[in-house]
Order: structure tokens, then sequence, then C-alpha cells
């Protein structure tokens, strides 16, 4: 298709992450694969096409690890104006729709809640946030501890 223009980055990021049309293409494997395993192996695509500009970890030892991990990045990623087509926040609208349609896998809206969770701890578009902060962060939210930011307020 010469001359034609991709509608939105949504579409490419949703195909990328394994929630695409997938019916024009042939599996790989015998064995259907779940959504889930579809969204790990997207993710995983997606994550080397976005590495050099989001400097992501690329370590898959273990699937936890790996699920926090990609939690943290889409988060920086989703939270960020900076981010490419995000600069009013455009593509976490879209996020937030697709999470929230009704015909939404169950596991897709549980994994896409704590993307937003972690959004809020990270707070990626703050002037002052730095990745250091935002890891100490995301550690405050896996040992479910409130953030930073909440413990310093007075509540009195």
């Amino acid at each position: 298709r010469t001359g034609s223009i991709r509608p939105t980055f949504v579409f490419d990021a949703a195909k990328a992450l394994g929630m695409g049309d997938d019916k024009k293409e042939q599996p790989r494997e015998t064995v259907p694969q779940t959504k889930e395993t579809r969204f790990h192996e997207g993710w995983k695509n997606f994550k080397v096409h976005f590495a050099h500009n989001l400097e992501l970890e690329m370590d898959e030892s273990d699937s936890t690890k790996m699920m926090n991990a990609s939690i943290f990045d889409m988060a920086r990623m989703l939270g960020d104006r900076k981010t490419i087509l995000n600069s009013n926040y455009v593509i976490l609208k879209e996020f937030m729709q697709l999470v929230c349609d009704e015909h939404c896998d169950r596991l897709v809206q549980l994994n896409g809640l704590k993307v937003v969770r972690a959004i809020l701890y990270l707070q990626p578009d703050s002037p002052g946030s730095t990745l250091q902060t935002q890891e100490r962060e995301y550690e405050r939210l896996l040992e479910n501890d409130p953030p930073s930011a909440v413990e310093a307020e007075s509540f009195n």
C-alpha cells in the first residue's frame, strides 16, 4: 500500500501486544495460544522495538518478575506525555477505553488496573521524576505500601 498512512499508533501497539486482529495471520504453533501468551509474546516484541528509547530491561528469567517489569515499563510509557503520540495522554485514554471495554479479557483488565495503579505511584510525568525514584516507588507498590507522596502528607 503506497501512500497510505497508519491511523494511529495505538493500533500498532495493540497488535504488538498481541491484542490485534490475527485472523489473517497463520499461527506459528499448532497449539492455540491463549490471550495471555499472545500478550506476553507481543509485549516482548514491543519492548524490543522501543527498548532503546525507553531504557527498558530485557530480563526474562522469572515470569512474575517479567510481568512486574512489563507493568512498570507500561506505566512509565503511558503516564508520560513525552511518549510518542501521548502529548495529552491520548494513548493513556485509549488504553483506559480498551481496559474498560465490556468485551475486554479479564486478565487484560486486571493487568491494565495494575498499570494504572503503577502510574499513580510512579508519577512519570512529574518534573522531578527520575528512573531511580520511579523504581523506589514501584518497590513500594509491590510491597503494598502507600506512595511516598501520600506518606509525607499529614492526615490529621
